[in-house]
């Protein structure tokens, strides 16, 4: 059985990797004979779950290290689109008008190396923006490049769901009782009062 992390993680030095320092850790596990030990390097992550970089020498925890901060400086290129909206037919003043869908395209060029966010440029723009997959700060679901016709048809089909949740709503709020028990009392008491009257 283990032993705690307080008590046998403790930093045991330091590496370099591409020109930055970072804590290398020691991690026990068992005691006696079944002992062993781990190396842990602090502050960067491997692969799709962000996992710590570890090793049992120091030699293959640098190269893990040197590979681990590579993959996350990678520049890459994959083509993406997402749905978006504008406001099209506004007033000279920039009132009014409708929102109206589109499919906006984009390249992911890497990943942040902090916090492993993807990175997005948005075609028409010179900045990169983050993107989280967890949701987090994220806006809208991404997707494969689609042809020209599906990306119009998904724009338009969002755009209908859109504008009808828009008049079920604006329709529901016309009809909707408020509060329906006080509305039953105020019918009772005016067919109380018609009938009354007409004794």
């Amino acid at each position: 059985m283990a032993r705690s992390r307080d008590d046998d993680d403790k930093i045991v030095t330091h590496l370099i990797i591409r020109e930055k320092e970072y804590p290398v850790r020691l991690r026990l596990y068992g005691k006696g004979a079944n002992a062993s030990s781990t190396f842990i390097l602090e502050g960067v992550t491997a692969g799709r779950y962000n996992q710590e970089v570890t090793a049992d020498t120091l030699g293959d925890l640098y190269k893990r290290g040197m590979a681990a901060s590579k993959a996350k400086t990678a520049r890459i290129a994959l083509a993406i689109q997402a749905l978006d909206t504008r406001t099209v037919n506004t007033d000279e003043r920039g009132y009014g008008g409708k929102r109206q869908f589109y499919m906006r395209n984009g390249t992911i060029v890497g990943k942040h190396t902090g916090n492993g966010n993807l990175l997005i440029q948005w075609e028409g723009r010179t900045d990169v923006e983050q993107y989280t997959a967890s949701g987090y700060g994220s806006r809208e679901e991404l997707y494969r490049p689609m042809s020209e016709d599906d990306a119009k048809r998904f724009a338009e089909i969002n755009e209908q769901q859109n504008n009808l949740v828009d008049e079920e709503r604006r329709i529901s709020e016309r009809y909707k009782y408020g509060d329906v028990r006080q509305a039953v009392e105020i019918a009772i008491e005016r067919k109380m009062s018609e009938e009354s009257t007409d004794d």
